[in-house]
Formats: structure tokens, sequence, C-alpha cells
């Protein structure tokens, strides 16, 4: 198997912090992008055995020992790592926060193998299109955010152009792009999800 030299030293190159309301899965791709990896190779060789994020949704199901990873190899502070899973609404959106079942007004995202069924990540077009760094929010899992504050538009949850619906952890799928522009695109068809309207 494959290694890179730099997941067992204390400290990674490039070591980017969570922008403060990012999505634990968006944080993980741009330290990937920044490392000049596409995600999966990146979580196998830099976060196993913690590498089964690809096929979970991380934002909720991240295990400790990942986000522990995380919080020693950028030199976060471990409550900042926590702070971008959904563990952040707990006693705010649901009494306590529990790993199966559903989580009250917490958007559930299963990784199908079919991209059009389910519900994908929500997200503003415009956001991703003037954030300087593009990142996805945690609050876009939240059912009750359906509209973006900002932009006043609706948030979309799959691409305009194919349908697929978002999952984060597959947006490089067929990376190709540079390191800010990767969380940008469908993993489906490609298309730049900047370039999508919104509804008013």
């Amino acid at each position: 198997m494959k290694t890179w030299a730099c997941a067992k030293t204390p400290l990674w190159p490039v070591r980017y912090k969570p922008i403060p309301g990012e999505l634990l899965s968006s944080w993980i791709v741009r330290l990937a992008h920044g490392h000049g990896m596409s995600v999966m190779p990146f979580c196998n060789l830099a976060l196993r055995p913690a590498a089964r994020v690809l096929t979970v949704d991380i934002d909720r199901h991240g295990p400790e020992s990942l986000l522990t990873s995380l919080a020693f190899h950028t030199g976060t502070h471990l409550e900042v790592v926590r702070q971008a899973t959904l563990r952040a609404y707990e006693r705010i959106l649901y009494p306590q926060f529990h790993m199966g079942g559903s989580l009250r007004w917490v958007i559930s995202i299963n990784l199908p193998r079919n991209s059009r069924f389910g519900p994908g990540l929500q997200f503003c077009p415009y956001c991703l299109k003037s954030d300087p760094i593009p990142y996805f929010r945690l609050c876009w899992r939240v059912a009750l955010q359906t509209f973006c504050e900002r932009h006043q538009c609706l948030l979309l949850d799959r691409c305009p152009s194919c349908g697929a619906c978002l999952f984060i952890q597959r947006v490089d799928a067929n990376w190709c792009h540079a390191e800010i522009d990767g969380i940008c695109h469908c993993h489906n068809c490609d298309y730049d999800l900047r370039l999508a309207e919104a509804p008013v």
C-alpha cells in the first residue's frame, strides 16, 4: 500500500483551520486539495483507520478518533473541530446528540449509489461564488434553513445541470480543478455550482 510521508508527522505541511461555521466534510475536502490530493487518497493515507469517512455522513458520524487526528495534525483545538460537526446543534435543535436514527431538524444525508435519490447537501451558489475561499456551511444541514439571508434566495440541494444530489465527499471524484475550485463542482457532471441560479 502507498504511504504518505506526512501522515505520521505531528503537523501536516498544510494546516488549514476550519472556517467558522464550516462543515467538517468541507474542511476535509479543503485539506485534501491543499495537499494536492483528492479526498479518497488523502483520507486513506492521512486519516486511516478513520478512512471510512467517504462512506458515511461524517458531519454526523465522524468518529472521535477522526476528530482527534484532524486536531492533532492541523494544530487545531479539538473543540473547534467538534464544532464543525452536527454535534454543535446539541441542546439547540435536539436534546441530545446520538448516532442512530434521525436528529430533529437535521437533514439526513445518505450516500446512495444512485446520486439522484434522497436529500443532498444544501448550498447557496452565490455564497460559494462570493467566498474568497469557498466552503460549505454547517447551517446548510439544518432543515429549517432553506433560505440564504445574505443573498435572499432559496438554497439548492442538487446540481441544476444533471439533477444529482450534492455529496461533498464525492465532490472530486473526477478531480481536475485547482485547489480553490474543486469544492465547487458537481461530482457527477463537473458543473460549476457557483454558476447556478437559485430561486428568490
